[in-house]
């Protein structure tokens, strides 16, 4: 409902109790109200939802997350472009169509080499050739802290990444996160909850997950 009111005098309205509210002044009054209907059911639940998916990604974020990835210098001028031709890597790209390989990229080398970088311009392929797929990362860092060079703190980046961008695979975590926060003042994760959500969603939809060791 809108009101509008101009000129000299009284200016009457009804409030939101229907009870109406009357003003009066010698100047000249000018109104020009909106009163809109509230919120409904279906938006503040919306909105629920949304702060409770929020409140559960919180829990598995931690501030060095995406730092390692970060730091890692990116391959110039196509330099290393050469990887794509692999077998070893078309192999591990087009695993979905052998059975048979365990869907592990092995990349070995001393310290210095260039491994980290290879494996960042590999995720950015991933990242560019498969839109259709869910694309998760992580890069352990040996120097960094407790999380940075864990597994807790690779399950609970892939987790993160997972539930953010699939919808799906996060109504099926939020049973465990509902659980926990019932009983735990504060919440936090072991490596065998995530552990046996992150393989059972990459059972499901085989997202890629480019790993840095």
């Amino acid at each position: 409902m809108s009101t509008h009111n101009s000129g000299p005098g009284a200016m009457n309205f009804p409030n939101s109790q229907g009870v109406q509210i009357n003003s009066s002044a010698g100047g000249t009054q000018y109104n020009n109200n909106y009163y809109g209907p509230p919120p409904s059911g279906s938006d503040q639940e919306r909105e629920r939802l949304e702060l409770e998916k929020q409140e559960c990604l919180r829990t598995l974020s931690f501030s060095s997350l995406d730092s390692r990835r970060n730091e890692i210098s990116v391959v110039h001028l196509e330099t290393g472009d050469w990887i794509f031709e692999r077998p070893e890597f078309q192999d591990w790209r087009d695993g979905t169509n052998n059975p048979a390989h365990n869907r592990v990229l092995w990349i070995k080398g001393h310290p210095g080499t260039g491994k980290s970088t290879i494996m960042k311009h590999i995720l950015k392929y991933c990242e560019e050739v498969f839109k259709d797929h869910i694309v998760a990362s992580y890069f352990f860092h040996a120097r960094g802290d407790s999380l940075q060079k864990t597994p807790l703190g690779l399950l609970r980046s892939l987790t993160f990444q997972l539930l953010d961008n699939h919808e799906p695979s996060y109504q099926r975590f939020l049973p465990s996160f509902r659980r926990k926060k019932k009983i735990q003042q504060k919440l936090e994760w072991v490596r065998e909850i995530l552990d046996t959500h992150t393989v059972n969603s990459n059972r499901t939809h085989g997202p890629l997950m480019p790993t840095d060791i």
